[in-house]
Parts: C-alpha cells; structure tokens; sequence
C-alpha cells in the first residue's frame, strides 16, 4: 500500500480519534498514522472497510493534521499534507478549520484543518451506474425505506448509516429531521452522491437546525413537489414528494403536538387537515401514493410498549392526534405494517438505549399507501437493530407495478 518507511505509529502527543487502520493488507488495531514530509508530520486520522479476504476494499480519511516535526505545533500550512493527498489520489469532499480549545493553559494551538473524504484503493474506479429511463425502477421488486435520523450531519459519520445507504437494493430513501439549512445541501449531496445520484432536501426557513426532510432515489423522478402548496405551513420543510412511473412516494415528518401539548390544535386543525388535503389531491391523479415518515402518534395500543400505553397527555398519544390519523387513513390509505402484521410489536423510536434493550418503545413511523395499492406491498417492517438515532428506520417492499 505504502512503502514501509513512510509509515510512522502516532505518538502519545498526537491526539486523534479512535478509527482503525488497513496496513500490509490486514486489519492492524493502530489508532492512526502519521507521515513525515518535508519538516512536517502529516497525521491522517483513518477508518477502513476489509473484504472477507482480509483485502483492502476502501479507506476513508476522517481528519488530516499537518505538525511541525521540531515544535509538535500544528501549522497552518497545509501544502505538504495536499501533496500527499495528491500522490494517493484523494479527492478533497470538504475542508474546514475548526478551533481547537486550550485545556493546558499553554500557548494557543494554531488552527486545526478537518478534512473529510474517502479513498477509493481498488483501482481503476468502479464503473458508473447505469442508466435507466426517468421514473423507471430496473427490478421487478422496489425497496423504499425512510428515517428520522435527528440530525443528518451526525448521522453521516456513523457506521449504521454508512452501511444502510450502500445497500445494493435499496432504491429510495427518505429522510426525517435532518436539521440542515440550504447552506449544507451541496456538501451532503456530495458526500452521498456515490449512493444516491438524486436528492432532493426541504429545510426549515423558520429556524435552524430544526425538522427538515429529504428524498434520495436512485432513480431520476418523473417530477418532484416541495411541501404542501401552503407558504405558511411550508417553512418548517415537512414534506416532500417524488414522482415515478407507477406510483407517488411522499416523505413526510408531521410535527409534534409541542411539550405541554402547545401546538397540539395546530398540528390536528391545521396542519394535518392541510395535509389530509394534499394527499387527497394527489391521489385523484390517478397515481397511487406511498407515504413514509415519523407521523407523531401511537395509532393504537399496539403501536405503544405496555408501560406507557396509560398515557393519554403528552404529544402521539393523545385521542386528538389519534383520530387525525384514523381520518387521513379514511378509506383510501393503508397501514402497510399493521395490515401485515396485525398483532406486531415493533417499535420505531426508543426514549432511552435502557428502553431500547428492554424493547419499550414507540411505533410513531409509519409507511401507508393507497388502498387499491395494498396488493402490490410484500413487506413493511422496521430495521429494529439498525441504530443511528432515537429511530429505527422503516421500510416497505413494493412491485413494480400498478395498482390496475
């Protein structure tokens, strides 16, 4: 990989976050390594994935920090950490300067430069993905999955999230609380553009880092529709809706009823009957929907772990919040999970990791379709080990077909 004498082990005065690194083609437990250049030690922060046969399959470079050999300060010059970059074909996705704090009481360290980005060490590059006609899946089955994941930007250097948005299979994702701002969009297409070529992010113009959703596909939609038709109601950016050949995906993140029930009129009188409105009107198109996210309520008792199913006054289990629900199901959506799974215990949201691994939780994401669609569903069920936030994802398998 690299020649033996460029390759030092990290002193103790070199602070770097745990990560494991891939040397001599097997996994060695180093906590990182640091190359001397021209008066310079460049520290590379690592994490690796390994193949089954011990090879190398890619290395991602988490943090890069150019030292001075004599002072062990960190200098902002940055020119022979980007040659070495350069010579291993690293493609630069982001580069920040972050300050570091002074815990020591010594001389202010100079700036800190993170960069975040992946090295590909298969070469040549793999080929491109293929083609296919816009709104067109190419299998005969269609996976769909969508989560909550509480903030984006921190789920995206967490392993469980890496590793679900490489499924091969997976064909839509969408996305709930991403807490980004229109500012951070073109960085997390980047970052995810290997996976998902298309993306499409609503974010909060009401405050940051709040609410906000997306749809990633890896198939071109027919059309995309941002939010309800409602300026007022939009800002928060809940919901999002993606057009293909044989049915509607809506991603929506309905809000909360608010501590101390403050927004629990708004929510059932206004927002949700809006919303009520613009599945209506989609579904008289003549497409069939299928609507994924964190719906924020515990439909029926089974939908609540048994500890917690006397509660009747904090926001998703109110019989407000329940009966808005029973009324945008009506007649014409399903509950894909409870449908198939009528007497299922699975929950999509954990308090606490006690109440995760004692399994009390909350059914509060959900995944509905059209009814004439139900047919065509052969699974919806929740990743319920699939941990990067207080959610599950959840996800529904569908053909790719009609509902005709």
């Amino acid at each position: 990989m690299f020649p033996a004498e460029d390759l030092l082990d990290c002193g103790e005065d070199v602070l770097l976050r745990g990560v494991g690194v891939v040397a001599g083609g097997a996994e060695q437990p180093l906590t990182g390594f640091a190359v001397h250049i021209k008066g310079q030690v460049v520290v590379l922060t690592l994490q690796s994935t390994v193949n089954r046969d011990h090879t190398m399959q890619r290395m991602e470079v988490l943090t890069v920090q150019a030292q001075s050999l004599d002072t062990r300060e960190t200098v902002q010059d940055l020119r022979p950490a980007c040659t070495l970059l350069t010579a291993l074909h690293i493609t630069l996705a982001t580069l920040t300067i972050m300050k570091r704090r002074n815990v020591s009481g010594s001389k202010p360290p100079a700036k800190q430069i993170s960069v975040q980005t992946q090295l590909d060490l298969n070469a040549p590059k793999p080929a491109p993905q293929p083609v296919h006609p816009q709104g067109h899946f190419p299998r005969d089955q269609v996976h769909i999955a969508c989560w909550n994941l509480n903030g984006l930007r921190a789920a995206i250097n967490k392993d469980p999230f890496a590793q679900f948005i490489k499924r091969l299979d997976l064909e839509v994702l969408g996305l709930n609380e991403t807490k980004l701002q229109d500012g951070n969009i073109a960085d997390i297409k980047r970052l995810l553009m290997p996976y998902f070529k298309f993306q499409y992010y609503a974010c909060s113009q009401k405050k940051k880092g709040y609410s906000g959703v997306g749809i990633l596909s890896k198939i071109k939609p027919l059309d995309v529709i941002m939010g309800l038709g409602d300026g007022e109601l939009d800002v928060e950016g809940r919901v999002i809706t993606a057009e293909f050949e044989h049915f509607r995906v809506v991603v929506v993140y309905i809000p909360s009823a608010g501590m101390g029930l403050k927004r629990l009129q708004w929510k059932v009188r206004k927002w949700n009957v809006a919303f009520h409105r613009f599945i209506t009107g989609l579904m008289r198109r003549g497409k069939p929907v299928i609507i994924l996210g964190d719906m924020n309520v515990v439909h029926r008792d089974l939908d609540i772990c048994t500890k917690d199913r006397y509660l009747r006054d904090i926001p998703a289990t109110t019989l407000e919040e329940k009966n808005s629900f029973t009324s945008l199901l009506g007649d014409q959506l399903v509950d894909t999970y409870r449908s198939l799974h009528p007497d299922g215990n699975d929950y999509s949201w954990y308090k606490t990791d006690v109440e995760f691994q004692r399994t009390q939780g909350w059914r509060l994401d959900y995944a509905l379709v059209s009814a004439s669609f139900l047919p065509r569903v052969i699974d919806s069920f929740m990743h319920d080990q699939v941990r990067a936030s207080d959610h599950m994802p959840i996800e529904v398998v569908v053909e790719n077909a009609s509902d005709s």
